[in-house]
């Protein structure tokens, strides 16, 4: 993954993972030191994730390479730097 490339999480796939674990969106963020409303645009495909924002995720929700796989789609349609947090 290039710094131009962002992944998309799977917006079913990330809810569950959170009620799973009793999160909200506002928790997530506070959890991956994001800005408020970040994890609600990463669900509504508003922004791709960057490698860094990505490792933030997996770390805050303690999760696995297979959730990873579960999680993530790959989109390089986002234009560079659109969502780009590190």
């Amino acid at each position: 993954m290039n710094s131009e490339e962002r992944m998309v999480p799977k917006s079913d796939e990330l809810k569950a993972i959170m009620k799973k674990k009793n999160l909200s969106n506002a928790e997530l963020d506070s959890l991956m030191g994001v800005n408020v409303s970040t994890v609600c645009h990463f669900m509504n495909g508003k922004r791709g994730m960057s490698a860094t924002t990505i490792g933030k995720l997996l770390n805050s929700l303690n999760l696995s390479s297979e959730d990873f796989n579960r999680l993530f789609i790959f989109n390089q349609s986002l234009p560079k730097g659109n969502g780009m947090i590190t």
